[in-house]
């Protein structure tokens, strides 16, 4: 009697043995899959807020800039900047520009990093702004036996920022502009030699050949 009771008790434990193994399969594919899922969707959310930041910057520092130049209202940096900053931007509050009439200029702001968290409510964006300037003075400031040339536009040195964000849970905005270097070296862009070109190569024309004559004895 002892015999099948030992048999039962082999194949209960196998069946359990068994259904714990399962199960434990089942818990560990789940915990992959979810963290998966996971790490998709914190890649996605922080791509999408670095893209975010890399507009707002682009724009932002874009419009300081028409501001400083006389191009566009202060009101208009609101969108994109804190009252603070604003208000302690030495920049925007210099009038270096106010006798110059601007006739055009080349704004280019190359973002080199972008940091931010999924979770977190502040990032950072450094980027190097690069501003070139044509103008000339307002003619009724000229002086008398002076011309235009004597009075030089003064220039915009490019400058590596830090730019600030914060985020105040409806949008981000840029909270403080951090000076790193001050007219940093910046590769120019390169000017493709065309002396170094690989130059078409003319395609051949087949000659046609004479018509063969053939003569029947």
């Amino acid at each position: 009697m002892e015999k099948p009771n030992s048999e039962r008790e082999k194949k209960a434990y196998l069946r359990l043995r068994t259904a714990r193994r399962s199960m434990m399969y089942v818990v560990r594919t789940l915990l992959l899959v979810i963290a998966g899922v996971l790490v998709c969707a914190l890649a996605f959310f922080t791509t999408e807020r670095m893209s975010n930041l890399y507009i707002l910057s682009s724009e932002g520092m874009a419009l300081r800039a028409a501001c400083v130049l006389g191009g566009s209202q202060k009101a208009d940096l609101e969108e994109y900047f804190l009252l603070t900053c604003i208000a302690e931007d030495e920049r925007l509050q210099s009038d270096d520009y106010r006798n110059y009439t601007v006739s055009s200029y080349n704004y280019d702001l190359e973002v080199e990093k972008v940091f931010v968290l999924p979770w977190s409510a502040t990032a950072t964006v450094t980027a190097v702004e690069t501003v070139r300037l044509k103008g000339t003075i307002n003619p009724d400031l000229i002086e008398e036996g002076k011309s235009a040339a004597d009075y030089p536009l003064p220039p915009w040195y490019s400058g590596r920022y830090r730019i600030h964000f914060v985020n105040t849970g409806e949008r981000w905005y840029i909270s403080e502009l951090e000076l790193l270097e001050e007219n940093p070296a910046v590769e120019p862009l390169r000017t493709p030699d065309l002396s170094q070109s690989v130059l078409p190569m003319a395609t051949p024309t087949p000659t046609p050949e004479p018509d063969m004559i053939v003569t029947v004895p």
